[in-house]
């Protein structure tokens, strides 16, 4: 029974990681988490204050986000937003939970002493910038079949994000 629940919940975040609406809610958790963990990496706090800070920066600003987007369709259609409407951009929470979590693996293995915690910045900005290529991937993929275009739409994300770190190495 308990290997059928986590079969189930391991389904659901896979079909959530592929689905169109988490890429665009995936992109902007993305980017603040590279943008973080960056500017974070100079003084590195301990593992457990980097998932706090990190965790609730990006909660904080997607929910922020989430609530101006569902304030702004109220506004523009004139009329509150029925149930189903605000769960789905309560959804969008979830998605960016989703996204939290091999960052938050990775430093929670730093605080068990795996590997230092400027090893975890660095392995959690890798995987930050190897999100970004299969989100720019992902966005291309539902816009046209050519390989070649979704392989440079990774391209692109992923030189965006570089474009974060290098800003970061010549402002110090």
């Amino acid at each position: 029974m308990r290997f059928y629940r986590l079969t189930s919940i391991k389904k659901h975040i896979i079909s959530i990681v592929f689905s169109k609406s988490y890429v665009s809610s995936a992109v902007t958790a993305s980017v603040i988490i590279l943008v973080l963990l960056v500017v974070l990496q100079e003084n590195p706090p301990g593992p457990i204050e980097s998932i706090i800070v990190i965790t609730w920066t990006v909660l904080c600003i997607n929910s922020l986000r989430i609530f101006s987007h569902m304030v702004s369709k109220s506004i523009v259609e004139k009329r509150a937003l029925e149930h189903e409407e605000r769960i789905s951009y309560l959804k969008e929470l979830s998605y960016v939970a989703v996204e939290l979590f091999p960052i938050i693996i990775v430093f929670v293995m730093s605080k068990v002493g795996l590997f230092g915690i400027s090893a975890a910045y660095k392995v959690s900005i890798v995987i930050i910038i190897s999100l970004l290529f299969y989100y720019g991937f992902t966005i291309i993929r539902y816009r046209t079949g050519n390989l070649i275009l979704r392989i440079l739409g990774g391209i692109g994300f992923v030189l965006l994000a570089l474009t974060l770190v290098l800003m970061r190495m010549l402002i110090s």
